[in-house]
């Protein structure tokens, strides 16, 4: 019998210590707290969203099994339960793990049985002090029954190490395919192991085999489809056990095959080009759904930012699903992959110190073999950086990881304040990464900063350090022989070599374009995120590119105008009149907004920015030109300038050589009439060579499982369909047939929180966001979204 992978995200009943003795059902993956009110006065609130999280909350699920033969075992694998979890199996304790990030798995050979086996997993949600961001609770994550052969294939510890020559796309793989065995005996030794390369038409381009049993396996391929985010072509390693030429177990793992290496004067260089990191941090948490992990929206926001041009994901700041990594292996995306925040300080403390070592290996072992993970992050602004004590264990920690994948460097993200080694005695060791506190004997000289910059990187690989643009050139000047990479990066503004956060008007975006020796940066952040509120009523992060109902920002297409080539042009106005979002300040920008939509406002002069990546950008005012400067013009090729406001119509075009290859449109809109799902067509950059289709009330097809997830957008227009900006209606909404919906969310996380799992959500700047699924049964489902005196908007679905 071969290898069987059975789902384990249905069916389950849930109940806390809120309602104790009340079972309900639930699906997996569950987070409890997403779904519990927000409190104004809860501990680590503003870290956690403000949700009444706290607590201890039980699953249970009834799972028949048939006999296990004979020569098999089976064992669960969770991908990561939030947190300090303990399960149980007919009353055995089989196994649990305390870090809640990290994924795990437990052996049930010896307590399993035919019939009826009773599974009860407790979850533990009542350890202070918190994460610093929004965590989740629950089974947040994908578990898994596998049942295997006895002895069996481990994914965890087969290691592919490859050799590319890529001028001449040749691939030399090195494949160490160790077995595992249990207690028990196996009655054959006549095993066999086999491993297959596959191309993506299913053909067979690469094998071998292996006689004994812990021994490696070498596959070589001419013309070999080289993976990089550009073009992130995956084959299939096939590896198969064999005992008297039948098949016992097997595995398929997914393979780029690409070699990048860093340089100290060229950064990053994938298959023998210099590539730049063009990325973003991300926290786990998507909005509405709280931490509930789903590849589907996953999908959507990776395909959001590969639209961006952002080619690099930073995982902060420990091990993300891995739907996630599937996704950037899938998709094309450069990661660095992060196992820590803090190490002894926080939250972290409780697990760190007896427990590293298991939980960076669990991440590094399920990681290790990916394409898309380039880098190692050990830790972030963590204690007394560059004192002896942070030197010692971050050398420890270098070692270890070195023992499990010496392809990667391994790295610690710093920031950018140190203080004086003799007041490592004082306090928790932590400076914070801003300018608002000094700590004391704060380092504020630059060669004393980036002598404690070089103390780090002379005990790890590259140079990672967050928000330290103003010292990139002193770093290299100093630390020759290592790549510098930006593991944190404003989005906006820059520092100054005396003062971190002086709101200088430079993108620290720009500077590895024009900086060979640079590797790269990751923006903080790519989405909003739930928790490290800069307090209520805000939930959350809300300084990032991207709204949480997937709506981008002006930093957006300004990152776009940067980092792709898509001819595209974007024009913003400053609207100082929406809220204040109660955003960090130097992690923010001024408030440019896309519409033209001033009621009150005669002719009053507004200021203007337009983001191109075009040669040369006309606009119209009503059919009037105003005369622009090139964006090469001016500063961070970001166009600035005035326009008086007159309601109606502001079109910008997009010129390369000569020729118009984009343009967009704004309008000030009438009247709102009605609601429209879907996007904003009427305001999208639209390319020339483009055909856009109108609003049109044709069935839309989804997938009809439970897991399946689609965040739809829903915006309010007037007759003509143009966004009304100003519009914020209570929106209702209902389905019929087999559709259900999942949450709400309106974006701001000023108001949002409150309606996530409600019938109803109100507009914010004219639109909301609406998360459906599936019910698990196919045929017709419809959904509806009313508004007192608006026409409702219909999306007919079709469940397949």
């Amino acid at each position: 019998m071969r290898r069987t992978v059975t789902s384990l995200m249905e069916g389950w009943e849930f109940c806390d210590d809120h309602a104790p003795g009340q079972w309900r059902e639930v699906d997996l993956p569950h987070d409890w707290a997403i779904e519990r009110p927000v409190k104004a006065d809860m501990p680590c609130g503003g870290e956690q969203a403000f949700r009444d999280r706290w607590g201890i909350g039980w699953y249970r699920k009834t799972l028949r099994m048939e006999k296990i033969p004979a020569g098999r075992t089976c064992w669960f694998h969770s991908d990561g339960i939030y947190e300090c979890s303990t399960i149980q199996v007919n009353g055995v304790k089989v196994g649990g793990h305390d870090y809640g990030y990290s994924p795990f798995s437990c052996d049930l050979s010896d307590v399993v049985h035919p019939g009826e086996n009773q599974i009860l997993i407790r979850v533990d949600n009542t350890r202070t002090p918190s994460d610093r961001w929004y965590s989740g609770a629950g089974i947040y994550r994908q578990l898994n029954l596998i049942e295997a052969s006895d002895p069996h294939l481990d994914q965890d510890r087969i290691s592919v190490r490859q050799q590319i020559d890529a001028e001449r796309s040749r691939a030399e793989l090195s494949c160490r395919i160790p077995l595992v065995r249990s207690a028990r005996e196996y009655e054959s030794d006549d095993l066999r192991v086999t491993a297959s390369l596959i191309d993506q038409d299913g053909i067979t381009v690469s094998s071998g085999g292996l006689e004994s049993k812990d021994e490696t396996i070498g596959l070589s391929l001419s013309n070999a489809h080289l993976w990089s985010a550009e073009d992130p072509y995956l084959y299939k390693l096939r590896v198969e056990l064999h005992s008297h030429d039948t098949l016992i177990d097997d595995l398929d793992l997914n393979i780029g095959l690409r070699q990048v290496d860093f340089d100290a004067e060229q950064g990053m260089l994938v298959n023998g080009s210099k590539v730049i990191f063009k990325g973003v941090c991300i926290h786990q948490d998507l909005g509405c759904m709280g931490s509930e992990t789903s590849r589907d929206l996953l999908r959507q926001r990776l395909l959001l930012l590969k639209k961006m041009g952002c080619n690099g994901i930073r995982t902060a700041h420990h091990a993300h699903s891995s739907e996630l990594l599937d996704l950037c292996d899938e998709l094309g995306f450069y990661v660095y992959d992060e196992a820590f925040d803090k190490w002894l300080s926080g939250h972290d403390e409780h697990f760190f110190a007896d427990h590293w070592k298991e939980d960076l290996a669990a991440l590094m072992y399920r990681d290790r073999n990916r394409p898309s993970v380039v880098m190692w992050g050990l830790g972030n602004e963590v204690e007394y950086q560059a004192q002896p004590r942070m030197l010692r264990i971050l050398s420890e920690m270098v070692d270890f990881a070195h023992g499990i994948d010496s392809a990667r460097p391994a790295c610690c993200a710093l920031s950018p304040h140190f203080q004086r080694p003799e007041q490592s005695s004082l306090g928790d060791g932590i400076v914070q990464a801003t300018d608002d506190v000094h700590a004391n004997e704060e380092i504020f000289d630059v060669d004393g900063i980036v002598g404690c910059i070089k103390a780090v990187a002379d005990v790890s690989d590259m140079v990672v350090v967050n928000y330290a643009e103003q010292w990139y050139d002193r770093i290299h000047e100093v630390i020759s022989d290592k790549p510098i990479f930006g593991s944190e990066v404003y989005q906006y503004f820059s520092g100054h070599p005396d003062q971190m956060q002086n709101f200088s008007v430079a993108n620290p975006n720009l500077v590895p374009l024009e900086r060979s020796y640079l590797v790269g940066g990751a923006i903080w952040a790519g989405f909003d995120y739930l928790g490290e509120s800069m307090g209520y009523p805000s939930k959350g992060w809300s300084g990032a590119l991207i709204r949480t109902d997937n709506i981008p920002k002006t930093g957006y297409y300004l990152m776009q105008s940067y980092w792709s080539g898509e001819p595209m042009v974007h024009f913003s106005v400053l609207d100082y009149s929406q809220p204040d979002e109660m955003v960090k300040e130097h992690w923010d920008m001024p408030p440019y907004l896309h519409h033209w939509d001033f009621p009150g406002i005669r002719r009053r002069v507004l200021p203007f920015t337009i983001a191109t990546n075009c040669d040369t950008v006309r606009l119209f005012l009503n059919g009037k030109e105003f005369h622009l400067k090139g964006p090469t013009e001016e500063r961070n090729r970001c166009i600035k300038g005035f326009l008086p406001y007159i309601p109606g119509c502001i079109r910008v075009e997009g010129y390369r050589n000569g020729n118009k290859v984009c343009q967009q449109t704004l309008r000030t809109p009438d009247e709102p009439m009605r609601l429209l799902f879907g996007p904003d067509r009427n305001s999208a950059c639209i390319h020339l060579s483009e055909s856009h289709d109108p609003d049109s009330n044709s069935v839309t097809h989804f997938p009809a499982d439970r897991g399946f997830r689609r965040l739809i957008g829903l915006r309010c227009v007037d007759r003509n369909g143009t966004l009304c900006f100003r519009s914020h209606p209570s929106i209702r909404f209902e389905v019929q047939g087999p559709i259900r919906i999942v949450g709400l969310d309106d974006g701001c996380l000023l108001s949002n929180g409150d309606c996530y799992r409600a019938d109803r959500v109100r507009a914010f700047q004219g639109q909301c966001g609406m998360v459906i699924g599936g019910t698990g049964e196919i045929g017709p489902a419809k959904v509806t979204a009313t508004a007192d005196d608006m026409e409702p908007a219909i999306l007919e679905c079709l469940m397949s």
